[in-house]
């Protein structure tokens, strides 16, 4: 996985974004709850900043990159 999918994928963790909702109680630095990439900001804004809706992008690309990585495995087994 590349640099930045990483960090836009953890910056779409649901726990991260639960966080943020109790960053008034919590004390010291939290700019550790802030989206690190554009990307991340986007998509926390479209999906309204609702976890699964938040990390659903991600997850279907990740999920179509997997199933597509499988898919030509197959292919290449079947052609052997």
């Amino acid at each position: 996985m590349g640099k930045n999918v990483e960090a836009v994928y953890w910056d779409l963790s649901p726990y991260l974004l639960i966080a943020g909702s109790y960053r008034h109680e919590l004390e010291g630095a939290n700019s550790w709850m802030r989206p690190h990439m554009l990307l991340s900001a986007i998509l926390r804004i479209a999906g309204l900043w609702y976890p699964p809706l938040v990390g659903f992008p991600i997850a279907l690309a990740v999920d179509v990159v997997r199933l597509a990585n499988r898919a030509v495995a197959w292919q290449i087994r079947s052609q052997q």
